[in-house]
């Protein structure tokens, strides 16, 4: 795939076609790397107009809304930015291009503290096959959980469906549990 090709499409076949017009706008979406910010198995996703996944349940919004959500905001160099959920931190770059300060609030509370290993036990490990083509928190099931020494958080939404958080959210729309 020809990346520098495939920028300018989603530019120009989804961004411009929705409105999104302001040259500063459109110059940022050019020179921020999108792909950068994707998990490595969604890469070939970065420039679909669709949402990327990321884990605990997040999602990159599809870059159309990115880019009218940043057109609409008016942002001024001068201005500071709280951002609240910073998923892949995209946004956020995009922000800080266009702003004088962002701070960003991730959502997760979750952090997991991997041991350290060996170049030889890394080399082993992705040998195996079982870390590539996963994205986030997701690659270290299995094998790869050998090498945790802590999870802070949700066990479950490092490790598989988080379902106390998931549980929790159902209470709050009053949606009865099974």
């Amino acid at each position: 795939m020809d990346i520098e090709q495939a920028r300018f499409n989603m530019i120009e076949q989804q961004i411009r076609p929705w409105d999104v017009l302001d040259p500063q706008v459109l110059s940022l979406l050019a020179a921020v790397r999108r792909e950068d910010f994707v998990p490595p198995a969604y890469r070939s996703m970065a420039f679909m107009d669709m949402e990327v996944p990321l884990p605990d349940g997040q999602c990159m919004l599809a870059p159309r809304v990115e880019a009218r959500l940043l057109q609409e905001l008016q942002l001024q160099r001068h201005e500071h930015v709280l951002e609240v959920g910073a998923g892949s931190g995209f946004m956020a770059a995009l922000l800080a291009y266009r702003t004088r300060q962002v701070t960003t609030l991730e959502l997760s509370q979750t952090l997991v503290r991997m041991r350290t290993i060996t170049p030889a036990e890394a080399a082993a490990y992705w040998d195996t096959g079982e870390p590539a083509g996963k994205a986030g928190a997701y690659a270290i099931q299995g094998l790869g959980a050998v090498f945790i020494e802590q999870i802070n958080g949700s066990y479950s939404g490092v490790m598989g469906l988080p379902l106390y958080e998931t549980a929790r959210l159902l209470q709050s729309l009053a949606i009865p549990r099974p």
